[in-house]
């Protein structure tokens, strides 16, 4: 017995629930619809209905970015879609976007015959009717039990509109208007407390819509989440500092926490994760879970106000407080530590950090280290080991920053750093006095996941 089935479409509103394939069928047929899936479904016995629906998505996306626009403009739906008005030209997200309404059209007519008993739910682990579900018992008086959740995909979607149309006609009426981060948060609010709950008894939760989900070995992913933007996303830019904090934030919560920066190394697909532990992966794209082309609506909104923030009485305070505490933690070892190489380090990320912090501009502590070990391995000709062994003692808050990733940082530092030497010293070029600023700087790279979903 084979079921065509994908454990990360769990969380979506049909969760692991399945369809017995051939009755599917018929019932395709029985309505005059014609179904084309890729993979096909004559090798499989059930379909969990996520899958189905990602499978008709495929077998409907067209050869062509050019077929595709083609089909957009003869559906005025669909031009006047965010994906089609942004791309004019034939784009490969055209071919997503003619895809995903397939899958959008053959979701509500499946949620229908639900509905109406047309076609059968099942459970994803016994193939029995959800239906048949035996229902769950009342407990001790008081218990909080999670009801086994019995209605149809649609009731607890229209549940949960109607709590957001509640919340937005409410601010409405007092000429305010929500974000939709502030929306999601009330409708999640509001569902754990009226226990609203999705497929097989899942809270109901809000979450990001990736552009781009790629898995680069077992179990772990990178992600694109695509934003609205302000203006060019240029170094110490509002745009770069903002991205960078919301980038950060989301890690922190959902993903790698080393991985914080709007800009960040990503595998490509179709190459091989040659990582020690990752045997030579296979980095591919999940089609399933990406939407090429889609802005996220929520990200979009927490970056407006990331933005918000960053121009700010409040952030400029904060610059300037970290500022001073760098300031003063390397003071103190430039005074009082007993090892002339401690205080040596200090010195020379003191001066390197005044001049990257000149004008109130947020001073990077990376690169800070990276021109550090630059001046230490030429100027002073120290060994790479000694420069990491008082990187790790004397860089400011360097295990606060890079957490468990702390030796694997000061590794690459050193390794770009005595890179650059090797470029400059290829075309007779000399390093700038330390009291000039370099424009060569080679950021170290977090080679890893941005994820969220891990």
């Amino acid at each position: 017995m084979t079921t065509l089935f994908n454990k990360y479409l769990c969380e979506r509103e049909f969760g692991s629930a399945v369809l017995h394939v051939e009755t599917f069928q018929k019932w395709a047929v029985a309505k005059g619809l014609h179904l084309r899936t890729a993979p096909a479904l004559g090798e499989y016995e059930f379909a969990q209905v996520e899958s189905l629906l990602c499978a008709i998505e495929r077998g409907a996306a067209p050869q062509t970015p050019e077929d595709a626009r083609a089909i957009i403009d003869s559906k005025p739906e669909l031009a006047g879609h965010t994906v089609a008005v942004r791309f004019p030209e034939p784009d490969h997200s055209h071919v997503w976007l003619v895809g995903a309404d397939a899958h959008l059209q053959w979701r509500k007519l499946i949620e229908q015959a639900i509905g109406a008993c047309e076609l059968q739910l099942l459970d994803g682990a016994s193939y029995l009717p959800v239906s048949s579900r035996p229902a769950a018992s009342s407990g001790t008086p008081g218990s909080d039990e999670r009801p086994v959740h019995k209605a149809t995909p649609a009731s607890w979607i229209e549940a949960v509109r109607a709590i957001a149309l509640e919340y937005i006609t409410k601010h409405k009426a007092k000429d305010l208007f929500p974000s939709q981060s502030d929306v999601c948060g009330y409708i999640e609010k509001m569902a754990r407390e009226k226990k609203i709950y999705g497929p097989q008894g899942k809270p109901v939760s809000l979450s990001y819509l990736p552009a781009l989900v790629q898995e680069s070995s077992p179990e772990n992913f990178q992600v694109i989440l695509k934003v609205h933007g302000e203006g060019m996303c240029e170094a110490n830019s509002t745009e770069r500092i903002a991205t960078n904090k919301q980038a950060f934030s989301i890690n922190q919560k959902y993903g790698d926490p080393r991985a914080g920066r709007s800009i960040q190394n990503f595998r490509i697909p179709g190459f091989l994760n040659q990582k020690k532990g990752r045997d030579g992966f296979p980095v591919r794209i999940d089609y399933e879970l990406s939407s090429p082309g889609a802005i996220c609506a929520k990200a979009s909104n927490e970056l407006a106000e990331w933005r918000d923030f960053v121009q700010s009485e409040q952030f400029e305070i904060e610059q300037k407080g970290r500022q001073a505490r760098v300031e003063q933690q390397l003071l103190k070892l430039e005074n009082s530590a007993s090892n002339p190489d401690v205080k040596k380090f200090a010195s020379i990320s003191r001066r390197w950090a005044a001049i990257k912090g000149k004008g109130g501009t947020a001073v990077n502590l990376s690169e800070v280290d990276f021109k550090v070990a630059k001046e230490l391995l030429q100027i002073e000709k120290w060994e790479p080991e000694r420069v990491g062994e008082v990187m790790l003692v004397a860089s400011p808050s360097i295990e606060e920053r890079k957490k468990t990733w702390t030796q694997g940082y000061i590794s690459k530092t050193i390794a770009a750093a005595q890179e650059s030497l090797t470029k400059t010293s290829a075309v007779n070029h000399e390093m700038p006095p330390p009291h000039t600023v370099s424009q060569d700087f080679h950021a170290p790279s977090n080679v890893g996941y941005p994820s969220f979903c891990k």
